[in-house]
């Protein structure tokens, strides 16, 4: 692959996930990014394609090459379960189409219905790394997971919804930014219960530590939601 920008290398690593390729390199033409940059980008975009990350893999990123304009890093991706359970498992849609399928798509308080279905459905907490299909179909997984199963169902109903990769207290977290309403807000369904909590960048920043520049900007104040409640 040969990626310009942030982006681009996104878009190549999601490409090499939907081709279940577990090997690839990418040309890229900066002198900035090392091997952690990388592998930090290709955990964004897998952490982001819930559909095909269905087990979540090991990084290990190499950089090959690099001169003044441009570096090749090469990626590879080591799964714990066989290909064959990988494919298999790429069938969650199904499970999303049946946990969506009481939602009406449209209303404002769709995303934050959305939110109660994946925690109902998701009824154990674990601290090794999952995937939405570890929390829609086997109903355990840790924050990643969550955070993962939550993209899926908003992907599902069109709603702008991103996985952010940080820490908690010093601790690994993932959790979302969705947009509600027409704003952006923080929310960690892990920290959750029958009542969400959505939040402002300034309202996170005493306990959370995220790249601010990876996310859309939630600047709107926060506020509490209940199920049945009319925002």
């Amino acid at each position: 692959y040969s990626a310009q920008t942030q982006k681009s290398i996104l878009d190549c690593v999601v490409d090499a996930l939907d081709r279940q390729r577990t090997q690839f390199a990418i040309q890229i033409s900066t002198s900035t990014l090392e091997t952690d940059d990388v592998a930090a980008l290709v955990r964004s975009a897998c952490l982001n394609q819930p559909q095909l990350v269905v087990d979540f893999p090991a990084i290990d990123v190499t950089a090959y090459s690099g001169g003044s304009s441009q570096k090749i890093f090469g990626v590879t991706l080591r799964y714990g379960a066989s290909a064959s359970a990988v494919n298999d498992r790429r069938t969650l849609d199904g499970r999303v189409r049946t946990l969506t399928s009481t939602l009406t798509a449209g209303q404002q308080e769709t995303p934050l219905q959305a939110a109660l279905v994946v925690m109902r459905a998701c009824e154990q907490r674990i601290t090794t790394v999952s995937t939405a299909y570890d929390a829609l179909v086997s109903g355990t997984a840790d924050s990643c997971g969550l955070a993962m199963a939550y993209k899926a169902v908003c992907d599902a109903l069109n709603i702008p919804c991103q996985v952010v990769s940080g820490r908690f207290q010093g601790t690994e977290r993932c959790w979302n930014v969705v947009q509600v309403g027409g704003n952006y807000y923080h929310l960690d369904l892990s920290m959750q219960s029958e009542t969400l909590w959505l939040r402002s960048d300034e309202s996170m920043q005493s306990t959370y530590q995220w790249d601010a520049e990876s996310c859309p900007a939630c600047t709107t104040q926060s506020f509490i939601w209940r199920q049945g409640q009319k925002l």
